[in-house]
């Protein structure tokens, strides 16, 4: 599945279509789709999305092997570790586990578009970069332990609230980064504990903010 499969996203509608998920108003016609963690829908217009997790904050640091970041070991005849490792990437285990499971989805479904948050965005970034279709992240972690680029990560678009604590983890001197290209929003007024949930990335889409330009769809 490659770039045949892709297609352009509005981003501000991304992040109303990721709003609309959490508070369950996702069309009848949308697939569900859960497996080990991952909870999503395949929509009718081919576009992947990949909620969080309520318990992100300690499976996060739960499943942090300093020692070795890369994770367990995939399951027999896993390739996703092979293609995501193509240019030297290596990644934070946890999100690599969950990564596996978006996608395992997407390969079954095709889709031409992912859309994620939180850890949902993080493994969404991992499962687009390798299937090269289009990805929009809003509020993930940081899921790349390596100074190398892939050229596939021109796919991925990673949207920060800089008031968002969850994009800071893993905190930089252990090495993390995001993949893609990092937008940050700076908004006019930060409000404390609310600035991680989807309803804050909508609003401070729609009210405006201070940072760096969003593009008006992905790819640009």
């Amino acid at each position: 599945m490659t770039r045949p499969f892709s297609m352009t996203l509005t981003v501000r509608t991304a992040a109303r279509q990721l709003n609309e998920a959490y508070l369950g108003q996702v069309p009848d016609t949308a697939q569900v789709l859960r497996g080990h963690g991952v909870t999503g829908w395949m929509m009718e217009d081919d576009v992947m999305v990949i909620l969080g997790q309520d318990s992100w904050k300690d499976w996060l640091f739960n499943s942090l092997d300093p020692f070795g970041v890369i994770g367990p070991e995939p399951p027999v005849g896993h390739d996703l570790e092979p293609q995501a490792r193509r240019h030297g990437l290596t990644f934070h285990g946890g999100i690599l586990e969950h990564a596996r499971v978006v996608y395992d989805l997407a390969l079954q479904h095709r889709p031409r578009a992912i859309i994620g948050h939180s850890l949902g965005g993080a493994a969404a970034q991992i499962a687009g970069l390798v299937l090269e279709v289009p990805v929009i992240s809003f509020g993930a972690p940081r899921p790349c332990w390596s100074r190398r680029r892939d050229p596939r990560e021109s796919n991925v678009l990673n949207v920060m609230r800089v008031d968002d604590d969850v994009t800071k983890l893993p905190p930089w001197p252990m090495g993390f980064r995001p993949l893609g290209r990092p937008v940050t929003l700076v908004p006019f007024q930060r409000r404390f504990g609310r600035d991680h949930q989807m309803p804050h990335y909508v609003s401070i889409l729609d009210e405006g903010h201070r940072g760096d330009r969003v593009p008006d769809r992905w790819p640009g």
